[in-house]
């Protein structure tokens, strides 16, 4: 796994997943979205392989473009060129998902970050885009409707699991 910086474009992966988007035809790149990002939040496995989860950031990094907050994690340089449907609604819950699941369960990336420098911007890299899709997933409005920034959040909100909350609290992953 190549990297050459922290966010969720600036990896191997990720940057082949942005190339192969821009070969996949216009009406199947919100699928190839979509499965990348339910290889991690489907799969209930206890570790999630890197490859995988780099995948599952960069399109939860997708989900978000056009977003408030969401600019931040778009890469000019490494990131698609080819133009990114609308993402539908449903698959802001699924991004969320996906992002939770790598900041609790084992992981290949988290396992490099850890003992890498720049590990803990990569953390908090990973906590503002789930931030970012707690939000949106809480409005639940369409990404691109005008004013969905405005939306105060719903009860419905994503919580953190118990295993987060303890990683927290005693300054862990």
């Amino acid at each position: 796994m190549g990297k050459w910086g922290y966010g969720p474009f600036d990896n191997d992966g990720a940057a082949d997943f942005a190339g192969d988007l821009d070969a996949t035809p216009l009406s199947r790149r919100v699928q190839a979205i979509r499965s990348a990002l339910a290889s991690v939040a489907g799969d209930g496995s206890p570790h999630i392989e890197g490859g995988r989860a780099e995948l599952a950031i960069a399109a939860a990094a997708l989900t978000v473009r056009g977003v408030e907050g969401g600019d931040e994690f778009q890469s000019a340089t490494w990131g698609p060129n080819g133009e990114i449907p609308p993402i539908p609604k449903e698959l802001v819950p699924l991004a969320l998902e996906a992002i939770s699941r790598l900041l609790v369960t084992s992981n290949d990336l988290r396992d490099d970050w850890s003992v890498e420098e720049g590990g803990a911007e990569w953390l908090a890299m990973l906590r503002r885009l789930r931030a970012v899709l707690d939000r949106e997933s809480a409005a639940g409005v369409p990404l691109s409707a005008p004013g969905a920034e405005g939306q105060k959040q719903g009860p419905h909100r994503a919580r953190r699991s118990a295993h987060e909350d303890e990683s927290i609290q005693e300054g862990l992953w």
